[in-house]
């Protein structure tokens, strides 16, 4: 049997990219053994489900200091060779056919060691928007880029989450576009709504980059024409200082009955079910699970316009970021269609089938 290393983004945490590696490591384990390295271990949701399918987990944990000029000398000279020197205690690379790697922009190292072993399929997983759409806005997401291009460079492969993110980078003769699929047993089937008000959700965690203060705002507008609109928030804060500007913002515009936090761990089952529509006004995205998740519920969703539209199965609004305008579109379109389901188009391009058929390419040949 094969043997593939997978490079973990940081931990195996349910959040995004670990719910990615572990839909891999469900679907392929019979054909291939994962080991796994992870960066931290602070949270390691998925590590006994991992564990039981026969991998291995190896801990590698490399803290970057805060200072800018610190962090540079660190990425340059010492994490490299806290890399080499892990793998060369820890790790046969020799025993691989594969190394997968969804640590992006800090990926370099494995993979160069990967190369010097002679692992022949060496695979770069671009997940995040922060490596999906390259900006040098700051030097140090300049030096975040320049490392990137050197894993790019050392890789044989480079999996794209949309199309869009594959064409805003330099490297389509290695570029594949690897759709993230949905867990079909729970998303699988239309959820009809429980009642007939407007109750909108938002999943997402708490940041300017997930932008739930603008979602605050069409909230304030909708309640002037249906002043018990309901916004279900789910996630947790990531960005420091946040949650209080969105609770400020609650507490200033009189929205105390009309927002419910939900905290980060839900029914999905039951929250669809109580949901009239879903809401993604996100800044920046890669791809867009949410909205696969949910139209294939046969939930109508309303996008920023900047999203990869390949998330559409024919059930999203992508409008852009005016408040009034979002406002606008979701009354109308409740008034027009109520909390209706409807079935979702282009399935097949996330199906595990032809999610298994992609990857079984990337690794095979």
């Amino acid at each position: 049997m094969k043997k593939i290393l997978l490079i973990a983004d940081s931990n195996m945490s349910l959040s995004g990219v670990p719910v990615v590696f572990m839909s891999i490591v469900r679907q392929l384990n019979k054909d291939y053994q994962f080991d796994i390295i992870v960066l931290k271990d602070n949270d390691m949701y998925f590590e006994k489900e991992f564990i039981s399918y026969g991998g291995k987990v190896y801990r590698f944990n490399c803290p970057k200091p805060d200072n800018f000029f610190k962090k540079f000398f660190w990425l340059t000279t010492k994490y490299y060779k806290r890399v080499k020197r892990f793998l060369k205690d820890n790790i046969n690379l020799k025993e691989y056919s594969a190394i997968h790697s969804f640590h992006e922009g800090f990926s370099y190292p494995f993979i160069k060691e990967a190369k010097k072993a002679g692992v022949q399929k060496r695979i770069l997983h671009i997940c995040s928007a922060k490596s999906a759409y390259p900006q040098n806005k700051t030097f140090s997401q300049s030096m975040f880029n320049w490392y990137q291009k050197k894993a790019m460079k050392c890789c044989t492969n480079i999996a794209f989450v949309s199309q869009k993110s594959l064409e805003l980078n330099n490297y389509k003769n290695k570029g594949v576009v690897l759709y993230n699929i949905y867990d079909e047993n729970t998303f699988g089937i239309i959820t009809e709504c429980k009642h007939n008000s407007l109750v909108l959700t938002q999943i997402a965690t708490f940041s300017s980059r997930k932008n739930q203060l603008f979602s605050l705002a069409v909230i304030k507008e909708i309640k002037k024409e249906y002043p018990d609109v309901i916004l279900n928030i789910v996630g947790a804060e990531i960005e420091q200082g946040y949650l209080q500007k969105m609770k400020d913002y609650i507490d200033e515009n009189n929205l105390q009955d009309n927002i419910k936090f939900l905290g980060n761990k839900i029914d999905r089952t039951e929250l669809n079910e109580e949901t009239s529509f879903m809401l993604y006004p996100s800044t920046m995205e890669s791809f867009g699970l949410i909205l696969i998740e949910s139209q294939a519920c046969g939930i109508h969703c309303f996008a920023n316009i900047d999203i990869p539209n390949d998330a559409d199965m024919g059930n999203t609004d992508f409008i852009e970021l005016d408040v009034n305008l979002w406002a606008n579109k979701i009354i109308n379109y409740f008034k027009t269609n109520g909390n209706q389901r409807k079935k979702p188009i282009n399935k097949d391009k996330f199906s595990c089938e032809q999610f298994i058929n992609t990857l079984r390419y990337l690794y095979n040949s």
